[in-house]
């Protein structure tokens, strides 16, 4: 098998993915124990530091909120130890999504995929790239942190979106699941002629439960994969010394793996719509009550962070968005 010059900057981010993307399989795919986690500290680090040679921003370099004095002085064990689980799963999921983003990044500093290629055009080894937006924007939802969930899921809707828009362009949705999007979720539905008004709940119905069909289907086969590979990280070294027939195995694993994330998407979007009013209900509540200047919470769904992944982003204008969470 070709191994990569473990001194290349390439090499450095193929690694740090490679860890992140195992790390997060085990968490939320597997046994979602975060006690069982093994930090990627050391790989994002070695990324930070070649990203700050090329003048990026020290953004990357904060660390999770810590407890802030003895809160729980007088408080319960039990409710210590929520605490304590709150605190370790808000810095292991930070981590996880500072890894995305930097790897986000990385993918413009590469030039790994073009945006305006098809799925057939992606060079193997780039191919795990394209589910960059799905994994940040997952690692987002289970951030436990209720103070700032509105401008949280307004940011994962901005993700998921991204997503669903590539793997439509690249006509990687199935018929149902491309119609659901586009008379539901898209910006636009010219293609489907459609919208959700007009359609039964019956079909929507029928639709779900081919997703959740399909979607146990490909954990399965996901699952069975991964163990014959020896891990997920080891799946991931994929090389292109390998042979042909390896290699389609290959680019289909990481399609499924693509395709389990599009059903996903999908239901966190329609969690999120209908979270939100909630959440922003409770927001103006608070404000009702306090002394504080009323802000219109609506105001925090302007566009943050960028949309798309690409040389022409203003990627670094938009960072200073990031410290908001």
């Amino acid at each position: 098998m070709e191994s990569l010059d473990s001194s290349s900057d390439f090499y450095l981010f193929d690694r740090l993915f490679n860890r992140s993307f195992s790390e997060y399989w085990k968490l939320f795919w597997t046994d979602y124990d975060f006690s069982k986690y093994n930090s990627v500290r050391k790989e994002l680090t070695e990324c930070l530091d070649f990203l700050q040679t090329h003048s990026l921003p020290q953004y990357f370099q904060h660390e999770s909120e810590s407890p802030k004095g003895d809160s729980t002085k007088e408080e319960p064990e039990f409710q210590k130890n929520i605490e304590r689980e709150r605190l370790n799963k808000l810095r292991v999921v930070e981590e996880l999504q500072q890894s995305f983003e930097l790897l986000s990044m990385g993918c413009i500093h590469f030039d790994l995929i073009s945006k305006n290629e098809q799925f057939e055009d992606v060079h193997t080894e780039n191919i795990k790239y394209l589910m960059l937006p799905y994994l940040t924007a997952h690692v987002l939802v289970e951030k436990p942190d209720m103070q700032n969930r509105f401008s949280i899921l307004k940011k994962v809707q901005i993700y998921l979106i991204e997503f669903m828009n590539t793997l439509s362009q690249m006509d990687l949705l199935r018929p149902d699941e491309l119609q659901l999007w586009e008379t539901k979720f898209a910006k636009s539905s010219e293609h489907s002629g459609i919208n959700e008004r007009g359609r039964k709940s019956e079909d929507i119905r029928n639709l779900r439960i081919k997703q959740a069909s399909f979607e146990r289907d490909l954990k399965k086969s996901l699952s069975e994969t991964f163990l014959s590979s020896g891990s997920v990280e080891r799946f991931l070294q994929f090389r292109l010394a390998e042979d042909s027939d390896r290699e389609e195995f290959y680019r289909n694993t990481l399609l499924s793996i693509l395709r389990l994330f599009s059903i996903q998407s999908l239901n966190h979007l329609n969690s999120i719509e209908m979270e939100l009013p909630f959440i922003e209900r409770r927001e103006l509540n608070k404000l009702a009550f306090s002394d504080e200047p009323k802000i219109d919470v609506k105001s925090s769904s302007s566009k943050p962070w960028f949309l798309h992944i690409d040389k022409n982003s203003k990627v670094l204008s938009h960072l200073s968005h990031l410290t908001q969470l």
